[in-house]
């Protein structure tokens, strides 16, 4: 298998031939020439700024690491653009003035941003304009929320809330002592998270019923080293770490008559976990393994995929993506490699489709062509009014667009529409 090194620069060098690339930022791309917006105090437009019309997909489903399967996979046709005249543009560019810790959600007509200190920000997918700003009144917010058929549903440290651009409805209040420890995640027509007391050292698992407006506890248990942020879904049952077992909830028959298994993991503790069409992939800082639920494997195996610093894993289908310290590679399931990308710094896997996977270095988003790994374009997130560093915490896809969130508080939006003309 050859290994591509791909020598990725941030600066005005060309691209060189054959397999190394550098990725050439013109000083464009860091002028203020984009549309900045400032939200917190007050709202700025950029002069030069065009409103284009974005066509309207609804209802809109929107989840922490992207769907349910928390693989970070988009299916939209987003292409890579190809040829010397075409590739990609940022749109807008939105300083909020905000610190976040979690994921990008959409909606219909809204990017969905949620503040560490409480706010929610409602920002126009279209125009990047700000829509609107609702307050938790000082909660606090770690983990991503969703939004099911246009109903959006955030999670704070200590409650779960119902809104809209202009309203807030409060509909479950965790006990005291107790954290909303996950991020949301849908099974059927109910949310399913975790809270957590790190005193008693002890997990609940809560449902949520949508339709009918009540919670249940459904499982409780014991974490003493480890409790997983993500609550993985494939078809009719939940996956979450607990310390080294994989808790199983099973809702197959109905969820008044719940079944509870619980698997033993190769993974002492924590460990990134995902699932694709046939069962459920976890990694830990080295090793990918995977456990065969069609099947119905009890045991998770080696894959042969081993990795130097695993920070993040995605995929689709028999596809599997890790994100390192030193680059970032694609294999198959059964751990043939198909590419190894190697890279001076830590590559961070955000978002991929089947055409462009999304990789972040600190504030520099790089999107590659899956097709053709040799083909690769780069960007520089960062505002002349934000003194802080800042580092690339979430990507989406949305239609055909790109949005990308820093944890200061930068949101950009990219198309794949740019026209470079040569005179």
């Amino acid at each position: 298998m050859k290994i591509e090194k791909i020598d990725i620069s941030f600066d005005d060098e060309e691209f060189s031939e054959k397999e190394k690339i550098e990725i050439n930022l013109s000083d464009e791309d860091n002028k203020k020439s984009d549309a900045e917006i400032f939200v917190k105090e007050k709202l700025i437009i950029a002069d030069n700024f065009e409103e284009a019309p974005a066509k309207i997909i609804t209802p809109t489903n929107s989840f922490h690491f992207a769907n349910q399967s928390c693989n970070k996979y988009y299916d939209v046709n987003i292409q890579f653009p190809t040829g010397l005249e075409s590739g990609f543009r940022k749109k807008f560019s939105v300083d909020t003035g905000f610190e976040f810790f979690t994921d990008i959600l959409t909606d219909s007509k809204n990017i969905i941003l949620t503040a560490s200190t409480g706010e929610i920000i409602f920002i126009s997918k279209n125009s990047g304009r700000l829509s609107s700003v609702i307050n938790t009144n000082g909660e606090y917010i770690e983990k991503t929320g969703l939004v099911y058929e246009e109903k959006i549903f955030i999670s704070t440290l200590n409650s779960l809330f119902e809104c809209t651009e202009t309203n807030l409805k409060s509909i479950y209040k965790a006990e005291e002592g107790y954290y909303i420890w996950t991020n949301l995640n849908l099974t059927g027509e109910s949310i399913i998270f975790g809270v957590y007391s790190e005193n008693e050292k002890k997990f609940k698992i809560i449902l949520y019923d949508i339709k009918e407006f009540v919670y249940s506890e459904i499982y409780e248990g014991f974490a003493m080293k480890y409790f997983g942020d993500s609550m993985v879904v494939n078809k009719s049952k939940v996956y979450v770490k607990a310390d080294k077992s994989l808790i199983v909830i099973d809702f197959s028959n109905d969820k008044n008559e719940i079944k509870i298994e619980i698997l033993e993991t190769p993974v002492e503790n924590e460990a990134y976990i995902m699932s694709n069409n046939t069962g459920i992939v976890m990694a830990d800082k080295k090793d990918v393994y995977f456990l065969n639920i069609v099947l119905n494997e009890k045991e998770f195996k080696y894959t042969g995929i081993s990795c130097y610093e695993i920070n993040s894993i995605a995929g689709y289908g028999d596809r599997v993506f890790t994100g390192t310290g030193n680059g970032w590679s694609h294999y198959k399931i059964s751990g043939v490699s198909e590419s190894n990308t190697e890279d001076i710094a830590e590559n961070i896997i955000q978002a991929l489709n089947q055409n462009v996977i999304s990789i972040s270095r600190k504030n520099k988003i790089i999107f590659y062509n899956l097709n053709k790994i040799q083909e690769a374009e780069g960007f520089i997130i960062s505002s002349e009014n934000v003194s802080k560093s800042q580092e690339i915490i979430s990507v989406i896809y949305d239609n055909s667009h790109i949005y990308v969130l820093t944890d200061n508080g930068i949101l950009t939006c990219f198309s794949n529409d740019k026209l470079n003309i040569h005179i």
